[in-house]
């Protein structure tokens, strides 16, 4: 391998490298090639742990978007707040949790710092943003400041505020406004480093073109972090400090300025709750797909719950996942999906085999006769439909 290959193959991997960040188990990733033919990912469970993986963006092409977003990371009633959620949406585990309660009497501070919100001069919890753990400490410090009786009313609307279809096709129409020049200039930086520099070093001598090469390629780069800067400024106002940050590891490190409509979009949606992104950007199938396995999952829950909770947190975590599926059935009602359906989806409904009678409710095992709890998720089975048992 020449010394020109062993650069091209170093350049390839550190660009992919800018294609995977950390995110915690609960993050889902919803991305977008253009605007268009949009996906939905979690991070990855062979490099990761209980606490989250590497998510992977899109290698192409470099403009493409990646919006992160996950549901309330804590349980929260009017009687208090417990590090405890039983989202474990397409997984067979739940995420590491505490499983610390406090009533909001006791709760004499909150602070965040980064993506940690702490509680008492203590940590509570991480999430995927900034910008969600900004909003939920900011919250959580309402209510705690609030009667009892104005509680509820509370978080009314903050799921008011996170279920908001229409203020994210707004943010979505502005976004994508604010960042069409970083999205062209990310192409056209990708285009020159990885086919136009080659294929010039190929067919001519490099000695005689490497000032111009140089020169084009720093122009380029001051222009790409130039139109990341102004979009940043104006997506996000208050975060100076980032801002520049951001823009001086992009000019050490190139490769990273492929990748800034990522670090754009990566909290620009964050405070909404993945569901009702996914009914805004998900069509057909797809939005079927995601909107049952988030129901089922809160509707049937994992069981055992891995943190032992009195019997005030556990009403907590109760309260809250009750109310979060009241939202939901919501959202399925003004996208006129009915709910059994997206429940039970028709495919899943018909016997496998003719032994089949019994089916998971969570997973849509199906099991026979013999068996009386889900031997993945604990739950009780649900029989089959007696349709399902002619068609086999």
């Amino acid at each position: 391998m020449t010394d020109s290959q062993k650069l091209i193959l170093l350049v390839v991997v550190l660009y992919v490298s800018d294609c995977v960040t950390w995110v915690n188990s609960h993050a889902i990733a919803f991305l977008s090639c253009f605007g268009r033919r949009w996906t939905w990912r979690q991070a990855g469970r062979i490099i990761g742990n209980s606490q989250g993986g590497l998510l992977w963006s899109r290698l192409l092409p470099p403009s493409s978007m990646r919006f992160l977003s996950q549901t309330t990371p804590v349980s929260i009633s009017p009687q208090g707040v417990v590090d405890f959620v039983t989202h474990a949406i397409a997984r067979d585990g739940y995420a590491e949790q505490s499983g610390t309660a406090l009533r909001f009497e006791e709760i004499s501070s909150v602070a965040h710092a980064e993506h940690e919100l702490r509680l008492n001069h203590r940590r509570m919890v991480g999430t995927c943003s900034v910008e969600l753990t900004s909003r939920l400490a900011h919250h959580l410090q309402q209510l705690r400041q609030a009667v009892p009786s104005e509680r509820e009313l509370l978080i009314d609307h903050w799921l008011d505020a996170a279920f908001d279809t229409r203020l994210i096709r707004e943010r979505l129409l502005r976004f994508r406004d604010l960042t069409r020049f970083v999205r062209w200039h990310a192409n056209i930086f990708f285009c020159y480093v990885f086919v136009a520099v080659p294929g010039i070093v190929l067919l001519r001598d490099w000695e005689t073109t490497w000032r111009f090469l140089l020169a084009l390629y720093v122009f380029l780069l001051l222009s790409l972090v130039w139109y990341y800067f102004r979009a940043h400024q104006m997506l996000y106002r208050h975060r100076r400090g980032q801002r520049w940050q951001s823009a001086v590891i992009m000019c050490v490190n190139p490769l990273s300025a492929m990748r800034s409509v990522d670090e754009l979009a990566r909290d620009w949606l964050a405070v909404f709750d993945p569901l009702a992104i996914a009914a805004v950007v998900l069509e057909g199938e797809a939005w079927r797909h995601f909107a049952g396995l988030v129901l089922r999952d809160i509707s049937y829950p994992l069981q055992p719950w891995p943190v032992e909770l009195d019997e005030q947190a556990a009403s907590v975590v109760t309260w809250h996942r009750e109310k979060l599926r009241t939202r939901y059935e919501q959202l399925l009602g003004e996208k006129q999906e009915p709910l059994d359906r997206i429940l039970l989806p028709e495919g899943a409904a018909a016997a496998v085999d003719e032994t089949s009678r019994r089916i998971c409710p969570r997973c849509l095992c199906q099991y026979r006769l013999s068996s009386d709890s889900c031997s993945s998720c604990h739950i009780p089975l649900s029989p089959l439909p007696p349709p399902a048992w002619n068609e086999a």
